[in-house]
């Protein structure tokens, strides 16, 4: 037995945490995803709800059971991860997404991966969000083989591409931030913003080269 200094349930990750988060700030948020019928899934869609977040369009699948990640940070912020895959992979587009999307104002997108929306599907969905003026940020996650080629899909349609400074230089077989910032705009990207620890995040654009602290 390890005794530990907390231990907390929440929707995490960079589709569910997003929106989790920006609830709490208090932006009107809706979650487009897909979780099993179980206790995980109940509780994540209880605890957006409590903060606010619009979940008609967080979908059920009752064969298949909810995503889960087991995080352990350490007091220095380094993590270790044991993820349990689940109904999220295959969410899928529906009318009601899309009409969502052509309505919002600010579009998260962070479906890569999600067998029904590489190639193709997620693609139309930033066109349509790009269409109706909504600025477009996409984050991605344990990204796999087929990365790369999706994201030459996507990035001409968002404005702020936001991995892991780990991810960005595997991603880009750089050795630096501002030299994978300038391959992800080269595929069409507006501008970067990677996640770096406690160095905080960069923020990368045509114009400007910008540390940001870590909170």
């Amino acid at each position: 037995l390890a005794l530990v200094d907390e231990a907390v349930i929440s929707p995490a990750d960079t589709a569910a945490g997003t929106a989790y988060i920006a609830g709490t700030l208090g932006v009107r948020t809706s979650l487009a995803s897909l979780v099993g019928r179980d206790a995980v899934g109940r509780s994540v869609r209880m605890l957006l709800q409590e903060r606010g977040v619009d979940t008609q369009l967080l979908a059920e699948d009752p064969a298949l059971p909810t995503s889960t990640t087991l995080i352990l940070v350490r007091p220095s912020g380094e993590r270790s991860r044991f993820h349990a895959m689940g109904a999220s992979r295959v969410m899928t587009r529906s009318n009601e997404l899309e009409e969502a999307v052509g309505n919002a104002r600010f579009v998260h997108y962070a479906a890569i991966g999600a067998v029904n929306m590489d190639g193709g599907p997620g693609r139309e969905l930033l066109i349509a969000a790009r269409n109706a003026g909504a600025t477009i940020t996409c984050d991605l996650i344990s990204p796999g083989a087929g990365a790369v080629a999706e994201l030459a899909r996507l990035l001409p349609y968002v404005d702020y591409f936001m991995p892991n400074a780990t991810e960005a230089i595997g991603l880009s077989a750089t050795s630096r931030l501002e030299e994978a910032a300038q391959y992800f705009m080269a595929m069409g990207v507006r501008g970067c913003v990677f996640k770096d620890g406690v160095n905080g995040s960069l923020l990368v654009t045509s114009t400007a080269v910008k540390r940001i602290p870590a909170h």
